[in-house]
């Protein structure tokens, strides 16, 4: 309910707090599909030029699917957007197991399953490092 009367007040949907982070992604982090659905319907931005954790980003990195299934959709979705690491949401769900989310990733063909962080890991190097072989075959 508080956050219905900041959205009613005026407060601006895409501001970003000292991390970078909007109020959107922030929902998507915390697992918060009531949050993600009202700020979508008011007009809050899936993508945020020059923001590294992207709504998207965050949902995949947090694993919440319900969440995910609903940002995936959305034009501008950050399907390749990369963390200040170089982690992009296929390199996250890589990194923490999350193989529903990796499944949703590479069935798109518009996801690159090749690109490296800062440190030129893969998401199969990831995967690799966290033992997953079912992840393993689904990125070779």
């Amino acid at each position: 309910e508080t956050i219905r009367i900041f959205i009613d007040c005026g407060e601006k949907l895409n501001a970003v707090d000292r991390f970078g982070v909007t109020p959107l992604a922030a929902a998507a982090a915390r697992g918060r599909l009531d949050l993600v659905e009202l700020l979508l319907s008011r007009g809050a931005e899936v993508k945020v030029e020059n923001m590294p954790n992207c709504p998207f980003w965050w949902a995949a990195r947090s694993g919440h699917l319900d969440i995910f299934r609903v940002l995936h959709n959305y034009p501008g979705a950050g399907l390749n957007s990369r963390d200040m690491g170089g982690s992009t949401p296929l390199a996250v769900a890589a990194e923490m197991s999350y193989n529903h989310i990796a499944r949703i990733l590479l069935s798109n063909g518009r996801t690159d399953a090749n690109l490296a962080d800062v440190f030129a890991n893969t998401p199969l190097h990831k995967a690799v490092r966290r033992g997953n072989v079912g992840l393993v075959r689904m990125l070779m």
